[in-house]
């Protein structure tokens, strides 16, 4: 396996189980394919560029998007995941801004809004997501207050 640099710090799974995404927090983020037998991860090209200290990544339902909060640049970064090799491209207008720190980034099961949670900011930010190009537009009133510090953030829908 290639060495993903000094600090991995996040990791996501595409629905379908078939790639892992590993955000390092120096910098960039590594695709995977998933050996179905044995677990086994086998690189998939190049890790793409991010913005400063990516501390978190999200994938939508549908396997089709990836977002990644960076933390050092406030910002969200958004790319298309290719559904045959799992390349990430970044979405145009990305990154989408975001408040001081994020710190977490999820996306709601039906894959239409997405949240960052701004840990230097202490609130979340929320958009909706574009379904055809996955480009972030922010909602109405974001951010969101969130009290001192929040870390995390987890979407539930019926």
């Amino acid at each position: 396996m290639r060495k993903t640099g000094a600090n991995p710090q996040a990791i996501a799974v595409d629905p379908a189980g078939t790639f892992a995404y590993l955000a390092n927090l120096n910098g960039g983020v590594a695709a995977y394919a998933i050996d179905a037998t044995t677990g086994a991860l086998t690189p998939v090209g190049s890790a793409v560029a991010t913005g400063t200290n990516p501390s978190a990544i999200a994938i939508n339902a549908a396997g089709t998007f990836a977002y990644v909060a960076g933390s050092g640049s406030s910002s969200v970064l958004a790319y298309a995941i290719d559904a045959t090799t799992g390349a990430l491209t970044s979405v145009a207008g990305s990154p989408f801004a975001a408040g001081n720190s994020p710190a977490c980034v999820a996306v709601n099961p039906a894959g239409t809004f997405v949240y960052v949670v701004n840990n230097g900011a202490n609130n979340v930010s929320a958009y909706t997501v574009d379904p055809i190009t996955g480009a972030l537009t922010p909602i109405t009133g974001s951010p969101f207050a969130a009290g001192t510090s929040p870390q995390s953030v987890a979407v539930a829908q019926p």
